[in-house]
């Protein structure tokens, strides 16, 4: 992909921030002209970042191709396609109308004109949050139908490299680690392996918001359960926090400062690829270069 499906993400983030004002605006008509307009651009624009994360997917194109008509075909997503269109180009904004009552929060409406003859029935707010749903809900079948693709959870897998025809060290290099970075000559480690790089690449940022709008989250491997590591079995205290793994030709007795000096010297004495740890005082996996 040329570009970051961030970008997706943060643009999506950004529109509900705008919706929340739009909640929020009470009695400030002005305001929530202002913040309506910034919605209906931001989510608007959600989709052209889309489609540009995904420039080179093979099969998105179909994929996208389908969703755009049934974005024409909703109603609700027409008129806010409108709604932002008139508002820049022409400059007309249609929130318009303005009603309250004693104990009720203010209640907005669109108003139709000659361009945008159709305007939802709902109030302002709810029908704002109803059109963020639906552009939230097309990025969420994203995340599902092209997971490995854009999500670092869906893809830094053993099932997903093997169907691929590669190995855990071709996922080390495309995340731009040495080959065998994360091996410590134990096989029995390798899921674990996995979860280490997981955790070195971003997965979906908006899972907050598919779980809040929509009560669904993007697919996730569950986190292991800790590691027992032990000095018999070559881990370590290390100067930078947690534990170490120190490979059993470095290894000093249970002398944990002497043994990491002699391996560190070692590496930058044959100037080879530093490796990386499981570190953790709890047993958690984490990652750092021995230096």
């Amino acid at each position: 992909m040329p570009r970051t499906f961030s970008h997706v993400d943060q643009k999506l983030a950004e529109s509900e921030f705008f919706l929340e004002r739009v909640r929020d605006s009470d009695c400030d008509s002005f305001g929530i002209r202002c913040y309506v307009s910034a919605f209906a651009s931001s989510a608007r624009s959600v989709t052209f970042a889309l489609q540009s994360s995904m420039t080179g997917v093979k099969g998105f194109g179909s994929w996208y191709k389908r969703k755009q008509e049934n974005l024409r075909g909703d109603k609700l997503a027409r008129f806010f396609h409108e709604f932002r269109r008139i508002n820049q180009h022409v400059g007309d904004n249609l929130v318009k109308g303005f009603s309250s009552s004693p104990g009720n929060a203010p209640r907005y409406s669109f108003h139709p004109t000659q361009d945008v003859p159709w305007v939802p029935q709902e109030d302002v707010a709810t029908a704002c949050q109803s059109y963020f749903v639906v552009v939230l809900s097309t990025v969420f079948d994203c995340y599902i139908d092209f997971g490995p693709e854009i999500d670092a959870q869906q893809r830094y897998t053993h099932d997903y490299f093997v169907s691929q025809g590669k190995t855990i060290e071709d996922a080390e290099e495309e995340l731009g680690y040495p080959r065998g970075w994360t091996d410590i000559g134990k096989p029995d480690l390798e899921p674990y392996r996995w979860e280490l790089l997981r955790r070195q690449a971003p997965g979906c940022e908006i899972n907050h918001l598919f779980d809040h709008y929509l009560d669904k989250v993007t697919p996730c491997i569950e986190k292991l359960p800790p590691l027992k590591l032990t000095v018999e079995d070559g881990w370590y205290d290390s100067p930078l926090g947690g534990k170490v793994y120190i490979p059993e030709e470095f290894r000093i007795g249970n002398d944990a400062k002497a043994s990491y000096a002699a391996y560190t010297k070692s590496l930058q004495e044959t100037d080879r690829n530093r490796r990386a740890s499981i570190s953790g005082d709890d047993g958690s996996v984490d990652l750092f270069f021995d230096e």
